[in-house]
């Protein structure tokens, strides 16, 4: 029987006009509330993206209540909207628009008035009420399962094994090249390489993540969860020695506990909000040691929830000034050409956040610094508002479709796609809309591609094996 805590059957009741109800009500609801205000203190305008994340729960829970976990991507991905947007708003609202000499540079040029902060906030709003209603009425009450021991190809681990310590081995080589610097120097000596051993490089960090995933998914359904919590604790101590950046520790961690939860035992909505509050406060503490910075006081505009945030206001501004116009049509289709690699392309593929910090703060860029773009950022050059909406409902509509593809039958490589997609949807909000379809194509797919096609071949070996040793050859 396949593992999985999900309930397939769906109720009658809940189907045909209860989805289309919910979220048409929940979209119009949070779309009236959003212009009724507008234009108010940012203090009201985070009350009301909390209230937006929180009715969103509410309706949820009666659409899929019981049959999915509350750990959900659509839960996931409406946290993320409300920490990149409350939080700023809180921030600006708490400092009364007055920073300390720690807060982010950019936000002494920007004319920050309540005006230009309701500006984007809306577009943060409409957002969430597209993505919302999407999930609401498109999303099927399906988990991910595990199928059948006896069902996994026999050399399913050994390629786990094998391909997690080959990627781990090139990030130990990796480090020793750039010499163990700072995260700046970090990112500054894999600029430099060529484009072909960074895509390379790319496809084996993703890879040791699909390793991992599977290896969790494989000890959580074999009750063996003492081999996950090792694994998981070893990876982690790794990546912290290896590098500053904070995604693998997050992506590793995330998914372990996605895959606790689907897999072994559904953990509560208590416990579960309070290993998000202690995620995040762990996750802010390193970056704030990672900038060596007075991390309590002055601390607005450096945490990873303002900077994207503020980098929207600074879009809004130079867009009102005319300053982006070179980039408006290009960021229309970045996207698109990023499903073409660099080397079939005779052009260079703009990069959202490679053209803004380059060309507006060229010195930042030169000393290795970087900065995120953002879905609201996007939304201020294409269109405003109506792409806000927009781009929050294609992208409800496209990871529910996902989803809905992922859970429709047992099997351990739709459950490392399905954990990989739900953890890196906060990459939607703070890279840009789209970008797991690139991701997916040139990262994840070939990484994931190497472990199957390994797994078949030890399983091949072993079948052959086996075969040779139930049937000796005949004495001469």
């Amino acid at each position: 029987m396949a593992t999985s805590l999900s309930q397939d059957r769906v109720d009658p009741r809940r189907a045909g006009v209860g989805p289309f109800f919910l979220a048409l009500l929940y979209g119009a609801g949070l779309i009236g509330a959003t212009y009724l205000v507008e234009g108010s203190s940012p203090l009201l305008l985070a009350i009301v993206t909390l209230c937006g994340g929180g009715v969103f729960v509410a309706f949820w829970r009666v659409r899929f209540g019981g049959r999915l976990s509350y750990a959900d991507p659509g839960i996931f991905f409406m946290l993320v909207i409300c920490l990149y947007t409350a939080i700023p708003l809180l921030t600006f609202e708490y400092f009364d628009y007055s920073f300390g000499r720690e807060a982010d540079a950019r936000l002494y040029h920007i004319a920050l008035d309540q005006a230009l902060i309701s500006d984007v906030w809306l577009l943060a709003s409409l957002a969430m009420a597209g993505f919302g209603s999407a999930y609401l009425l498109l999303r099927s009450p399906r988990m991910p399962r595990m199928p059948r021991m006896e069902e996994l190809p026999s050399g399913m681990t050994g390629a786990l094994w094998i391909t997690l310590i080959v990627s781990a081995a090139v990030s130990v080589v990796a480090y020793l090249g750039r010499g163990g610097t700072g995260y700046a120097d970090e990112y500054l000596f894999f600029r430099a390489l060529p484009v072909i051993v960074i895509q390379i490089l790319n496809v084996l960090s993703v890879m040791f993540q699909v390793s991992a995933f599977g290896l969790f998914a494989y000890y959580f359904a074999t009750k063996r969860p003492l081999a996950a919590y090792m694994l998981l604790a070893a990876s982690l101590a790794f990546f912290m020695v290896m590098t500053d950046a904070r995604t693998m520790l997050v992506v590793l961690a995330g998914g372990f506990f996605v895959l606790r939860d689907h897999l072994v035992k559904r953990i509560s909505p208590a416990i579960l909000a309070a290993m998000v509050v202690a995620g995040l406060f762990l996750f802010l503490m390193l970056g704030f040691v990672r900038e060596g910075s007075a991390w309590i006081s002055d601390a607005a505009g450096r945490w990873e929830f303002t900077a994207i945030f503020i980098t929207a206001l600074d879009i809004q501004q130079l867009y009102i000034t005319g300053s982006t116009l070179d980039m408006n049509l290009n960021l229309l289709l970045s996207d698109v050409f990023r499903l073409v690699p660099q080397q079939f392309l005779a052009f260079e593929k703009v990069d959202p956040a490679a053209w803004y910090i380059g060309n507006f703060y060229p010195l930042w860029a030169e000393s290795g610094s970087g900065l995120a773009f953002g879905m609201l950022s996007e939304a201020v050059l294409t269109g405003g508002p109506i792409s806000g909406l927009l781009r929050g409902a294609a992208l409800g509509a496209g990871v529910s479709l996902a989803f809905n593809l992922l859970t429709k039958r047992a099997s351990l490589w739709r459950v490392i796609v399905y954990v990989w997609v739900f953890i890196t949807l906060y990459q939607c909000f703070r890279d840009t809309t789209f970008t797991l379809v690139g991701r997916f194509a040139f990262q994840f797919a070939p990484g994931l591609l190497l472990v199957i096609v390994l797994s078949h071949l030890l399983s091949i070996r072993s079948r052959g094996g086996a075969s040779a040793r139930g049937h000796p050859a005949a004495p001469a």
